[in-house]
């Protein structure tokens, strides 16, 4: 078997040009961060691994892989089936190290996902019971409560989380991209942070909070005018893509720089409202983080 701190360099490469961010080593498991969620990825290199593994599995984050670079025993893969914990064969691990070489080396950019996207994890916004008015201010009820809000924040290893309020600006956009030849229309909503600027994707299950729910309401430091500034300039950035292609020609491979470029006279940006977005504020043994009341995303502030 190779060097494992060997191993581990390479893996640990291979698992950021996939996206994931601020790896942390646990004996033979990564942990970090992927498309804000919280990921744990174990490195399984023989029979020598069961106990080590067994413990990793404990560990209930949202995102849960093995990289067997040996084939698992029955009752290990078995097991892996029953926690609905990914498997990567050594084919796969082959694959994605020899993409990381294509990426380093040939500036291409990795086109399938680390972790596949799960039917009820689609990035929608979905109002429960009646959306509010154009221009309305309103207050969104915590869809992920703070008990899960600690779970996620395991890394962290959370022990309490308190809930805060964030305001941010809701804008809906449509937009024409140009993709090589084609054309097609994206619509979509922006959450524009009152206090920062930041953009961000507006998505997750949305529902109003109680009347008579108490507190008072951080308010915002932008205005309306200022947030739809910084909204157009984000779903600009938001649209633009490049991705490579490969084209195979009868005397040839090569490799076609694809982009997706938004047309910004049809742009279209529409103000919703003020919402005030619940979050968690976790607690733990290695500092606090803030967690997503809606859907559970880390927030980076």
């Amino acid at each position: 078997m190779a060097d494992m701190e060997r191993l581990k360099e390479v893996f640990e490469e291979t698992l950021r040009l996939y996206g994931v961010s601020d790896i942390d080593w646990h004996g033979q498991a990564a942990y970090g961060l992927w498309n804000g969620e919280q990921a744990g990825i174990f490195l399984y290199t023989g029979e020598g691994d069961k106990e080590p593994m067994a413990e990793f599995l404990d560990h209930r984050i949202p995102r849960r892989a093995v990289a067997a670079w040996e084939p698992l025993p029955g009752e290990l893969a078995d097991l892996c089936k029953r926690e609905e914990v990914e498997v990567w064969d050594r084919d796969r691990l082959e694959a994605m190290v020899g993409s990381t070489l294509l990426v380093r080396e040939a500036g291409m950019r990795l086109r399938e996902p680390l972790f596949p996207e799960r039917e009820e994890e689609k990035r929608m916004l979905v109002w429960a019971g009646t959306p509010p008015q154009p221009g309305e201010e309103f207050r969104l009820k915590p869809i992920i409560g703070g008990e899960e809000a600690v779970k996620r924040a395991w890394r962290i290893g959370g022990f309490s989380a308190s809930r805060e309020t964030l305001p941010r600006y809701l804008f809906r956009y449509d937009c024409m991209v140009t993709t090589g030849e084609h054309e097609e229309e994206r619509t979509g909503y922006l959450w524009v942070d009152a206090h920062t600027g930041m953009v961000s994707e507006a998505w997750g299950l949305l529902e109003n909070a109680p009347a008579e729910e108490e507190g008072t309401p951080p308010e915002p430091t932008l205005d309306t005018e200022e947030a739809r500034q910084k909204a157009e300039e984000g779903v600009l950035d938001l649209l633009a893509e490049e991705h490579e292609e490969v084209v195979h020609t009868g005397a040839a491979t090569i490799f076609q720089k694809v982009r997706t470029t938004p047309q910004k006279e049809t742009l279209h940006i529409f103000y919703i409202g003020l919402a005030y977005v619940p979050v968690w504020r976790v607690e733990g043994e290695k500092g606090s983080m803030l967690v997503d009341g809606i859907t559970g995303e880390m927030l980076r502030y």
